[in-house]
């Protein structure tokens, strides 16, 4: 048995901007991904995120920021010196 669920997106409010605009465009982010970490060798490969993005300000939906922790500071790679060195 299958479930349905019919809703009519009319009814419903228009997300808006802090901008106050409610036209939306859909936008990828691209990461690049080291080779190694995707157990592909050593060619590095883009992933793609999607989003959308205000058509007047340019500002991403706020639900994408925090789903793709884009106000988290990366981290910061240790110094040469404090690095683990690959010993063989």
């Amino acid at each position: 048995m299958e479930n349905n669920i019919r809703v009519n997106p009319l009814k419903y409010p228009n997300e808006k901007c802090k901008c106050g605009c409610e036209v939306w465009n859909q936008g990828f982010i691209l990461k690049r991904i080291p080779g190694l970490e995707l157990g592909a060798g050593t060619e590095d490969q883009f992933i793609d995120l999607p989003v959308y993005y205000c058509s007047k300000c340019g500002e991403i939906l706020p639900e994408y920021r925090k789903i793709y922790k884009m106000d988290e500071k990366p981290e910061t790679e240790q110094p040469t010196e404090m690095k683990p060195k690959l010993i063989i």
